[in-house]
């Protein structure tokens, strides 16, 4: 009996040793991924640490957005916490794995992350990266989500404006203090160029911009800033809003190729 029982013991171990082998392993790549990221800025480099699947249906611009988006790319830091195997079958025992754990981001928001991971060649590879977002994250993002909309909207605005060749359009949507200092023609001489060229913004509806400036000034001017990624050329842009009857009304609108 005793025999027996040394022999389920000494199992045990060898089980409980084995996982912590594993989840070890995984911890280390998931540190070695996000130090890569963190400290040398390096996308291409840190994709060694990724699964062929997460490669396929990630491109690296999707990626290094999403680290940027969640704040993943400069953390305050990260601890790794509850750890376990995703499959305990005879099949699938130590081929596929996650670890979770807590980010702390640099404003000092912590919120819960999880890796899964997948056997590559004998390695240890990401194949999913799930950052969970705390309720004051959600909140911004809702935030950052709305004044987006505004963006888009105001360029919308301006591209139908161009497309129709009818700076009407545009003029009715500016703030009252900017329509008494402008008209249809000075519009048509500031954006006129875009018409001349033929340039078309709508199919820009499907892209969304990427803001770089949210900020509201103590005289009550909005100023939202970003570009629309356009691949080897973006659109930069920079919008300037007041409120009139509780709603912003454009009062400012600078566009560039660059």
């Amino acid at each position: 009996m005793k025999k027996f029982l040394l022999l389920l013991l000494i199992i045990a171990l060898g089980i409980l040793g084995a996982y912590y082998y594993i989840t070890l392993s995984m911890v280390n790549v998931a540190d070695a991924f996000f130090t890569t990221v963190k400290k040398e800025h390096n996308i291409t480099k840190a994709e060694k640490y990724l699964a062929n699947d997460f490669k396929k249906n990630t491109s690296r611009e999707q990626l290094a957005q999403y680290l940027v988006n969640y704040k993943l790319s400069d953390y305050q830091k990260i601890t790794w916490g509850y750890k376990r195997l995703l499959d305990f079958n005879a099949n699938n025992f130590g081929k596929t794995g996650s670890i979770e754990g807590t980010v702390v981001t640099k404003d000092k928001v912590a919120s819960p992350l999880k890796l899964q991971f997948k056997q590559e060649n004998g390695a240890w590879k990401i194949f999913a990266l799930e950052k969970v977002l705390s309720k004051k994250e959600i909140e911004q993002q809702k935030i950052v989500n709305a004044y987006t909309t505004l963006a888009r909207v105001t360029l919308h605005t301006l591209g139908t404006a161009v497309k129709e060749n009818n700076m009407t359009i545009l003029y009715n949507s500016l703030s009252q203090r900017w329509q008494k200092e402008t008209n249809s023609t000075k519009l048509r001489k500031a954006y006129g160029i875009f018409v001349e060229k033929k340039i078309d913004f709508l199919p820009l509806d499907k892209v969304t911009p990427k803001l770089t400036t949210l900020n509201v000034a103590k005289n009550g001017i909005l100023t939202l800033a970003g570009y629309y990624p356009l691949g080897k050329q973006n659109l930069y842009f920079k919008q300037q809003y007041i409120t009139e009857n509780k709603v912003w009304k454009l009062a400012g609108l600078a566009l560039q190729f660059k």
